[in-house]
């Protein structure tokens, strides 16, 4: 947040003591995570630091240098640091390529979450569908982050709370890069990762829970033109699961998203 310390290859300093302005940096080319972390702990951060070193391989040809055990380190000086309260906080972690082959490595808190662990939103949100995409959709970069966020605010000002992405193929494949899932009867639907839908620890621990809950989960691409017979709708954030109750004038429960929900707490002490 805004006037607490940062981390730069594990240095804590403050926003004006960086070389390089943060604004403009996160202005640049670079791949992220965000964490949920609880009572300064990082949760699945052995997949944090895989899904991390993926993406930095596949884009820019090398190894990130990233440790897990540094990362949670790293993760609970910055809290630490900052005085977070023994609560859950969103915690970025960003890769920026600097061109000598080892990244530069920022964690940064974003904000406390509300909830303690992962948990189902208090309220179902309006979704509205909106047609875009971008390079490299499976990895989480700054464009996808721009992009999103781009989405969320333009959905705002139309009333609605989630901004669902849909792909010149006509595949509904996530909110910004956190994955949304259908339900038809005991079955959980998702895009999968090769028709747009993003890897994430967000979506992995949505699976996980789902199968967790004994509900059989289909791969398959979500579209427009199904809405009428998806009876539920929800998407996998880093807090936890935020349903949807209203898309293109259908109305939805919860009951799937719930019990996911729930299930997913068993995930907060146990890695995937």
């Amino acid at each position: 947040m805004k006037g607490d310390l940062i981390s730069i290859n594990g240095k804590l300093l403050r926003q004006e003591e960086i070389p390089v302005p943060f604004d403009r940096l996160t202005s640049s080319n670079f791949i992220y995570q965000r964490m949920h972390t609880l009572d300064r702990r990082v949760l699945q951060a052995a997949t944090h630091v895989q899904l991390a070193e993926t993406t930095y391989i596949s884009l820019y040809g090398t190894g990130s240098g990233i440790a897990e055990e540094s990362l949670k380190e790293e993760t609970t000086a910055i809290l630490t640091a900052n005085r977070y309260m023994h609560g859950s906080v969103s915690v970025i972690l960003y890769l920026f390529p600097n061109g000598n082959g080892t990244p530069l490595r920022i964690l940064s808190c974003e904000k406390q979450l509300l909830y303690k662990g992962y948990a189902l939103w208090h309220k179902g949100e309006k979704a509205i569908i909106l047609p875009y995409e971008y390079p490299f959709p499976h990895f989480k970069t700054a464009l996808s982050l721009t992009a999103g966020s781009y989405a969320a605010q333009y959905a705002k000002t139309k009333g609605a709370g989630i901004a669902i992405s849909e792909n010149k193929a006509g595949v509904l494949y996530g909110a910004g890069d956190e994955p949304l899932f259908a339900v038809i009867g005991n079955d959980v639907l998702t895009t999968p990762i090769g028709q747009g839908a993003c890897d994430s620890v967000e979506r992995r621990l949505a699976l996980a829970a789902c199968e967790k809950a004994e509900k059989r989960v289909v791969e398959a691409p979500l579209t427009a033109e199904l809405l009428d017979e998806y009876q539920e709708l929800f998407i996998a954030t880093n807090g936890g699961i935020t349903s949807i109750k209203e898309c293109n004038g259908n109305i939805y429960p919860n009951s799937t998203a719930h019990k996911v929900a729930e299930t997913m707490e068993y995930f907060i002490y146990n890695d995937l």
